[in-house]
């Protein structure tokens, strides 16, 4: 039964993508980084925020990066 929860939880670990990963796509406009994660996961990258205090958001807005910012659904 552990081996299954270890397994599991690297299963996890390899599809989350990292707060880092999620604001250098949003730098460099890489919309699609956000369409592979689920509604879960999307609603839960909106509250990031990067050493600035920015948010995801705020810097692909920043970077010109409109399709990025149409991927959120409204809050």
């Amino acid at each position: 039964m552990e081996a299954e929860t270890d397994a599991t939880k690297g299963q996890e670990s390899k599809q989350q993508i990292r707060d880092e990963e999620l604001f250098k796509a949003a730098e460099s406009g890489n919309f699609l980084v956000f369409m592979s994660l689920s509604l879960q996961q999307l609603a839960k990258s909106i509250s990031f925020r990067n050493k600035d205090g920015r948010s995801l958001l705020h810097v692909s807005a920043s970077f010109g990066h409109s399709q990025v910012c149409f991927l959120y659904p409204k809050y």
